[in-house]
Parts: C-alpha cells; sequence; structure tokens
C-alpha cells in the first residue's frame, strides 16, 4: 500500500499516527480535562485514559515509526490499533 512513489500518502498517514499517539498520551494524563490521572479517586474515571495510555499511545506511536521508515510490520499495527485487522486485506 504505500510504496516510495506514494511518499507523501505514507507521511501524512505517519504524522495522524503520530499526533493521535501525542494526544491520546497527553489527554490520558490529564484524564481529558478531569483532573491529574494519578489523584483519581474514583477509579471507573480512569479506565479509559489508562487504555490510552497504554494501549493507544504506544500503537500509534509505533504505527507512525513503521509507516514512516516504510517496515514490513507498519500495516499490522494500524490494523491492530484501528481494530479493523483482518487477513484478506493484510
Amino acid at each position: 500500500m504505500f510504496t516510495k512513489s506514494n511518499n507523501n500518502l505514507s507521511k501524512l498517514f505517519s504524522l495522524l499516527f503520530f499526533t493521535t499517539g501525542l494526544f491520546a498520551f497527553v489527554g490520558s494524563l490529564f484524564c481529558w480535562g478531569e483532573g491529574w490521572l494519578f489523584e483519581q479517586t474514583n477509579l471507573l474515571n480512569i479506565i479509559l485514559p489508562l487504555a490510552d495510555l497504554i494501549l493507544t499511545a504506544p500503537l500509534s506511536i509505533l504505527t507512525a515509526y513503521g509507516i514512516a521508515s516504510q517496515k514490513y510490520w507498519d500495516l499490522y499495527f494500524a490494523g491492530v490499533k484501528d481494530g479493523c485487522l483482518n487477513k484478506q486485506i493484510y
């Protein structure tokens, strides 16, 4: 899908995945405007920000790196991150 001739599109997707990871990391630390993550008293409020911190941010940043450097595993991380891993597509 991402070849050398399609370099502008891969740069765009890499930038989009990186900014998604960056916003997921920073936003989850502040519980998306509800206060600092580690100072929350109600543990039900930190389930989604903690999942963003543990899963979404690292997967997005790894996918951005894979797409930018055109590694063979970039589409697999993109599929896992977006929840659409299908053997027929990949």
